[in-house]
Parts: structure tokens; sequence; C-alpha cells
């Protein structure tokens, strides 16, 4: 069911800043639980490891080329990157 129906006596009727004040907290509320369980060495990897097997994108008129544009994977080189 999508849309407003004023009939539904049972939904609450919100003002637009309650709205979004309700909106607000939950989002919030959402990413907490998100970001207490996401590791950013684990994310990098992750990412590395997809980009080194996805195929390289195809431009008309242009050879392939090696992926040596790609940063080295891993949490050693992600430590190493950072300083």
């Amino acid at each position: 069911m999508t849309g407003h129906h004023p009939d539904d006596a049972s939904r609450p009727d919100y003002d637009d800043a309650e709205l979004d004040e309700l909106l607000a907290t939950a989002m919030d509320g959402i990413l907490a639980k998100l970001e207490a369980g996401f590791d950013p060495d684990t994310g990098l990897a992750d990412i590395y490891a997809r980009c080194a097997a996805a195929p390289a994108p195809s431009i008309p008129g242009h050879a392939p080329g090696p992926r040596s544009h790609l940063p080295a994977a891993g949490p050693a080189a992600a430590t190493a990157r950072a300083g």
C-alpha cells in the first residue's frame, strides 16, 4: 500500500517537522547499527578484490591496457598507504 489515505484512522497524523524528525531518528539508528558492524580494513580488502576481479571497462577506440593504476590490495597495503 502506498500513498496517504486520510480515511485510514490507524495512521498517526504527522506534520512536516514531526515526520522529518521521525525519519531522521530512524535513519540515525539504522546508520549506527551499520557502522557498529563495519570493519574498515575488511571493507577496503573487499573493494580491492572486486576491482581486481572486475573486467577493465571498455573505451571505444582504445585497446585494453594493464591495470597497473590499481593500488595494492589488502590490509597491509592499506596500512602502508595510511602511513
